[in-house]
């Protein structure tokens, strides 16, 4: 670890003493006895005779001249261990038929590879913020939310394959969806386990999108992450990224497309109802029934509804109280275009 240190910290002072090597704080404390190896004001540089003689590496091969490895070896991946210069040294020269067999990926496992890198995962998580918010602006159950579902299943199964999740993280995602949808179809309004639902939700999401915070460390010695540290780095920046590409993309998406989509809906009525056309809001004063007129009630009034006066429907507001289909009113106000109304015997 100190000689590691040495090479990226040039205030560094080590000696070899006593047959070890020792960290100095000031170039006094350098004895005659002392074998120096670097000193202050520069980064350590090795060479190949000091990493044997410090005990870096064990084995120092001089270049050698080998039969070369064919492209068919390649490409079956198998060769002679001969090929290799590891195996010009004793020890290894003497297993007998030593072969090198290439490691190669299954399609599992690549696609898993492929699935957990950065680039894929930032991808999913792209589909999957533009799938909600489509979702969350288009009437029922469409394909917005079943490609939203299948970015969410990817981004859990890459995490659980390349074992950076554990089932914490799964338990909060599957509770704070949970709590949105009893918030959504069961509970009225929008309160605290739709809050608490997003929040246990969000939690969980990051957490798989960004593997490595527990073993993230930084060394303020040499001023430099492990390599969780930088694994979980490059996914953050990946993910922030996304993140605001994802909030521009979604703006656009507000902005321009989702008001047109909302006009192919079968929800939505298509042209207009001008007046011109003989089209109406409703009855004018002049033809509403006088004041005093008795009728029927053909809907309940709570309080507003639906009355029969003289073979006519009109829309009604009792005066205050609930009155049941079938009773007996009489007009007793007409309010512009409103006509109220009170029970009579």
């Amino acid at each position: 670890p100190l000689i590691a240190e040495a090479m990226v910290d040039a205030d560094m002072i080590l000696v070899v003493r006593d047959g070890e090597i020792v960290k100095l704080r000031d170039e006094d404390e350098i004895k005659s006895s002392d074998e120096v190896i670097t000193t202050e004001g520069k980064l350590l540089t090795l060479n190949a005779k000091n990493l044997v003689d410090l005990g870096v590496v064990d084995i120092h091969f001089e270049p050698e001249k080998l039969a070369p490895i064919t492209a068919e070896e390649k490409k079956v991946g198998e060769w002679p261990a001969s090929k290799e210069l590891l195996f010009t040294y004793p020890f290894f020269k003497k297993i007998p038929n030593a072969k090198i067999v290439a490691y190669k990926m299954d399609w599992k496992t690549r696609f898993f590879s492929i699935l957990g890198s950065p680039l894929v995962t930032s991808i999913l998580f792209f589909g999957l913020m533009i799938s909600i918010y489509m979702e969350l602006n288009t009437p029922g159950f469409g394909v917005a939310g079943a490609f939203g579902i299948i970015c969410l299943f990817l981004i859990v199964l890459s995490s659980f394959a390349l074992q950076v999740a554990g089932w914490l993280e799964v338990i909060f995602l599957v509770a704070g969806i949970g709590l949105i949808l009893i918030e959504l179809f069961v509970i009225p309004g929008f309160g605290i386990a739709g809050i608490v639902g997003i929040i246990l939700a969000g939690i969980a999401l990051f957490a798989l999108l960004l593997p490595g915070v527990k073993e993230f460390s930084f060394d303020f010695d040499t001023r430099t992450l492990n390599a969780a540290g930088e694994y979980f780095l490059e996914r953050f920046i990946w993910l922030a990224g996304t993140l605001v590409v994802g909030v521009v993309a979604i703006a656009i998406l507000a902005r321009f497309i989702v008001p047109k989509l909302r006009l192919f809906s079968p929800l939505v009525l298509r042209g207009e109802q001008e007046a011109s056309k003989g089209y109406v809001a409703g009855f004018k004063k002049e033809e509403l029934p006088s004041i005093g007129a008795v009728g029927e009630v053909v809907s309940p009034l709570r309080t507003a509804g639906k009355v029969m006066i003289e073979g006519e429907f009109y829309d009604a507001v009792s005066s205050g109280s609930f009155i049941k289909k079938g009773g007996k009113v009489k007009v007793i106000a007409i309010e512009g275009s409103k006509m109220i109304v009170e029970e009579v015997e």
